[in-house]
């Protein structure tokens, strides 16, 4: 199984990372976790561009679905999610 995490971490992969990426966020999101997130990644892959759409978490969440964007920082959903969603919980209350 591919993980991205440890592709990451493999510098050969690291190193080849460029492009545009597009991340939508909560506004909490931004303020909170996704200034850390960005400044690791600047420094990690400086050919990486990362487009942030602030925006509700449903709304976020149906632009991934949509392939308008790559990823989203939402709060959890009252709902399933897609079957290929990964999530990671970076909090839980």
């Amino acid at each position: 199984m591919f993980c991205l995490r440890e592709a990451w971490q493999d510098r050969s992969f690291a190193a080849a990372i460029r492009g545009a990426l597009r991340v939508g966020s909560i506004p909490n999101g931004i303020t909170g976790i996704l200034p850390r997130i960005l400044m690791a990644c600047s420094e990690q892959h400086p050919d990486l561009v990362i487009d942030i759409a602030p925006a509700r978490s449903l709304d976020l969440y149906s632009r991934v679905l949509d392939g308008q964007l790559d990823g989203a920082i939402i709060v959890r959903p009252p709902f399933q999610l897609a079957s290929w969603a990964g999530s990671c919980c970076a909090r839980s209350r």
